[in-house]
């Protein structure tokens, strides 16, 4: 893990990074492994990224180009040469890779954090809606607007999602004190533009969807 950092990571690929496509920044979701055939690839937000988008980190290397994308989990997946089950911890200019271990679908009154590049880790954001259905998401990119199925989570009176975030992981830490992080899901948007509010799609139905596993 030697040198690695959010704004210029390297292989093997973890949550939390800096990655730019079209000229726009979004973050390192989920590090995954697909479940036959072999190869790694990290899962970003489809907003940020369609089929043939090529991604960079941060400094302007190239990490992969996105290979498939589905709107109703707006989600993306690019191939990369390998992904490491860890997340940029802490600040935006922090290095402080954490483990990840498991993952799981998001209840209410759940406890969970976000982690993008943009803000850093966010935590004490609290899920008040487990399954939103039709949630209309755009993005300047592709100019286009679509409904997407995923869990809305707020964090009262304080800033839960910045722009930049999108993609990025969230996660709930199992027990108090733990260093392992427990994978939801990856950051879509704010919700209504309230950035205390913020919606997300889960993992497991990313998994599912693109026939890949936690790395």
């Amino acid at each position: 893990m030697t040198g690695q950092t959010r704004y210029a990571d390297t292989a093997p690929y973890f949550a939390g990074g800096h990655i730019t496509s079209g000229g726009y920044s979004c973050t390192t979701g989920i590090p995954v492994a697909n479940n036959s055939g072999g190869g790694f690839a990290i899962i970003t937000a489809s907003h940020c990224a369609h089929t043939g988008a090529v991604i960079y980190n941060g400094a302007g290397t190239r990490e992969g180009t996105v290979s498939e994308y589905h709107e109703n989990w707006d989600a993306a997946k690019y191939p990369v040469s390998s992904s490491g089950a860890y997340e940029f911890d802490g600040s935006p200019s922090a290095n402080d890779p954490r483990p990840l271990s498991g993952t799981k679908y998001s209840y209410n009154g759940d406890s969970v954090c976000q982690d993008g590049y943009t803000s850093g880790v966010i935590c004490g954001i609290q899920v008040v809606n487990q399954d939103v259905q039709n949630f209309m998401v755009s993005g300047p990119r592709y100019h286009n607007t679509f409904a997407v199925r995923g869990v809305i989570g707020r964090r009262a009176n304080s800033t839960a999602v910045r722009p930049g975030d999108s993609g990025g992981l969230v996660f709930a830490i199992p027990y108090s004190g733990a260093s392992v992080r427990e994978v939801r899901g990856i950051v879509s948007a704010s919700v209504d533009g309230h950035s205390d509010e913020i919606f997300w799609t889960e993992a497991l139905d990313i998994y599912n969807t693109f026939h890949v596993h936690l790395v």
